[in-house]
């Protein structure tokens, strides 16, 4: 029995000595290969592959980079529980700002991320400096015309809100085609400041009035869309929308015919941020830190730049960026001190301005829709 009974002893040493081994050596290797790759949940065609594969030689970290294109679907992702992803890009506005409040992206730490002293305070005083977020992308909403076509068709050269708002004279542009946003936050706030309301605060007042000037003018939009801007402007298929500066950009430098340009008035610019964040549950923390911090890095964000279009928040990036523009396309990168007067969407918080939102968003789908019954 005693025999029987150290036997057991022997094999149960040799058991606990094994699980040892695996813990020490086994699992600290595989977790040491995790700890080596980085899931990213990103805009489509914003960051260049050469970019993703500088990082992965120089860190060693395998990058896997999958696409979205709206705001609607992250959320959804994050909403759902475990997303899987180390870091995110949703726009600030009103997304980030909403999901930093329930709690759904984790604090940034920024002794890993020198790089961020090189970000430009006009951008990061909008967001309120949070530590949940690090400001990367920004760009403008405001107007993308065929000059060609609205000064032929409107005998002037003066491009101006009143040729959307007013139904007389976007009856006259309408046969040639005319874009609003997919997403009701690019057009709500240029309504409201059109209209000469004093405040963006979310009241019935405010919402009453955006639908009345819009349903005023819907028989006259072609399109709501945001991503299709490009191709439409390129082939003819609208003249005249409200856009991102980025998109109109990339129309400009792709025309060889129509004189696109993007005009930003006085007052009515209205500015967008996307950050980087690391969601409350992902696993590569260390390897999300040297992501961002890569990006931030002066030279990559020019070249990130130069590839898509969209400014980012490092100002040496900006200041190069903007000399390579011709003095017709200058809004699309705006100074420092035009920045400050750019507006930005009211943060929703309390319980009434999430019910507002929902509100304006169902309003916006039967605008959509052409259903206002």
């Amino acid at each position: 029995m005693r025999a029987v009974v150290k036997q057991i002893l022997t094999w149960s040493v040799y058991c606990l000595i094994l699980l040892c081994i695996k813990f020490l050596f086994f699992d600290s290797i595989i977790s040491k290969k995790n700890d080596h790759v980085i899931n990213i949940y990103g805009w489509y065609g914003v960051i260049p592959q050469s970019v993703i594969k500088d990082f992965e030689q120089e860190t060693g970290i395998r990058v896997r980079y999958d696409m979205y294109d709206s705001n609607e679907i992250v959320e959804a992702k994050l909403l759902a529980g475990s997303s899987g992803y180390d870091i995110i890009f949703p726009s600030f506005f009103p997304y980030a700002a909403r999901q930093i409040s329930i709690g759904l992206y984790r604090k940034i730490d920024f002794s890993k991320i020198p790089n961020a002293k090189h970000i430009m305070s006009e951008i990061y005083n909008k967001i309120g400096h949070t530590q949940y977020a690090v400001p990367f992308f920004w760009g403008t909403i405001g107007i993308a015309v065929n000059t060609d076509i609205v000064e032929k068709v409107l005998q002037t050269e003066q491009i101006s809100y009143d040729m959307i708002f007013v139904p007389n004279i976007a009856s006259k542009i309408s046969k040639y085609g005319i874009s609003f946003p997919q997403e009701v936050v690019d057009i709500y706030y240029q309504t409201l400041i059109y209209l000469q309301k004093k405040t963006f605060e979310k009241t019935s007042d405010n919402l009453n009035a955006f639908v009345k000037q819009i349903s005023s003018i819907r028989k006259y939009i072609k399109k709501f869309s945001s991503e299709t801007v490009i191709n439409d402007m390129l082939s003819g298929e609208i003249c005249i929308g409200i856009a991102s500066s980025d998109n109109v950009y990339r129309a400009i430098k792709s025309s060889k015919n129509a004189n696109i340009r993007y005009i930003l008035p006085a007052n009515y610019g209205i500015l967008w941020i996307d950050c980087m964040c690391i969601p409350k549950n992902a696993k590569h923390i260390d390897a999300a830190h040297k992501f961002i911090n890569f990006l931030l890095r002066s030279d990559i964000a020019y070249r990130i730049t130069k590839f898509s279009g969209i400014l980012t928040t490092i100002k040496s990036s900006v200041e190069s960026f903007r000399q390579t523009l011709r003095d017709a396309d200058i809004s699309i990168c705006p100074t420092a001190e035009e920045i400050t007067t750019l507006h930005t969407p009211k943060i929703s918080i309390s319980m009434s301005d999430k019910q507002y939102d929902r509100a304006l968003n169902n309003i916006w789908c039967k605008i959509r829709m052409g259903n206002m019954k």
